[in-house]
């Protein structure tokens, strides 16, 4: 812009000086060469005007075009403020739905394929059966005193007995014992107060009064 301006300038001052050029009625003519000086401007003013005008136009061209973008240049719109009496009131939020647990069916069992052969069953544990209590031995009969280590008083009142033989047996039911001529088996009686109770292999034994003893044989 700054050379279309000086360009302007000399132009203006081109024909302020051609008009102060003109000479009057009493003027004195010039001379040749300042004739040829002062036509000789007016040669190229034509073209320079010409070409001003171009300057001229084509920076009036660029100024328009600048100048239009920034007047087509979008201005954001600015949403109006709501006013606060007239915003809607905001809806309170629903409470949350109550969550119900998903119940997850089980799983079906996995079945057994055929072509696995069976597991058999665990053995049952056969409790060995607690051994049976000993069975206490019988207890030892009391040694029952020969018939010679009865009281004295007691051997006076014994019977004479007359040993002829003896038969011992283990049936009870066959055992014998020939006493004073008769043949008797256990359980027989020798007088009121005289038992015979056990025949054995060497020895009786009979019960006189309660009082057990033994006789050899």
């Amino acid at each position: 812009m700054s050379y279309i301006l000086d360009a302007l300038r000399r132009a203006e001052a081109d024909r302020e000086r051609e008009r102060g050029a003109v000479p009057g009625l009493h003027a004195q003519p010039a001379p040749e060469d300042t004739l040829a000086r002062s036509t000789s401007p007016r040669r190229w003013l034509p073209w320079a005007g010409g070409g001003l005008l171009l300057i001229a136009g084509v920076g009036t061209g660029v100024w328009w075009a600048g100048s239009a973008r920034e007047t087509t240049a979008p201005v954001p719109a600015t949403a109006p403020a709501a006013s606060p009496e007239l915003a809607a009131p905001v809806p309170a939020a629903p409470a949350p739905a109550p969550v119900t647990a998903a119940i997850t069916p089980p799983a079906p069992a996995a079945s057994v394929s055929p072509y696995l052969p069976p597991v058999p069953p665990p053995a049952a544990v056969v409790a060995s059966p607690a051994p049976a209590p000993r069975a206490a031995p019988p207890a030892e009969p009391a040694r029952l005193p020969l018939a010679s280590e009865l009281p004295e008083a007691t051997r006076r009142e014994l019977p004479r007995l007359a040993l002829g033989g003896s038969v011992y047996s283990d049936d009870p039911r066959s055992r014998l014992v020939i006493i004073n001529g008769d043949v008797l088996h256990e359980g027989a009686r020798l007088g009121p107060d005289l038992l015979l109770e056990q025949i054995r292999p060497r020895e009786l034994v009979l019960r006189f009064k309660g009082q057990a003893y033994r006789q050899p044989l």
